[in-house]
């Protein structure tokens, strides 16, 4: 920048400018230059202070995450510690079903109350878990 003051100022003297209009362009210049610097500093203050508020934003951001994570861990274990607990009331029943003879359906129209209201009564309708009802009824 100075550099570039002084080719102006040389090409002044060399255009018989007089040292009083050189003075003042000086003062026109170095005040021109003090503006700038104000304005830069407060641009420079204004960036700060947004990158202040965007580290504060994501802080405020990672906190919320933060707190609904540890909640939900917390809702989580309760739900296990809930479960665990209905599992060590719960009696371990099994029972052990009969063979299980069902006769051959004929395919018939006529045949099929018969085979249905047989796997109702014995399968369906028993108070065993679904699992046990799926692998015995097949």
């Amino acid at each position: 920048m100075e550099n570039a003051r002084r080719a102006v100022e040389a090409q002044k003297i060399e255009g018989y400018e007089t040292t009083h209009e050189i003075k003042e362009w000086n003062a026109g210049v170095e005040a021109k230059v003090e503006q700038a610097d104000e304005k830069l500093e407060v641009l420079e203050e204004w960036l700060h202070d947004q990158k202040l508020k965007q580290e504060t934003h994501e802080r405020e951001e990672q906190m919320q995450f933060e707190i609904k994570l540890h909640e939900t861990k917390l809702k989580l274990q309760e739900e296990l510690e809930q479960q665990k607990n209905v599992a060590s009331h719960t009696p371990n029943t099994r029972a052990k079903l009969q063979k299980l003879v069902i006769s051959k359906f004929n395919g018939s129209f006529a045949d099929w109350p018969r085979i249905w209201g047989q796997y109702s009564e014995t399968i369906d309708k028993s108070s065993v878990p679904l699992v046990t009802k799926f692998s015995y009824s097949t």
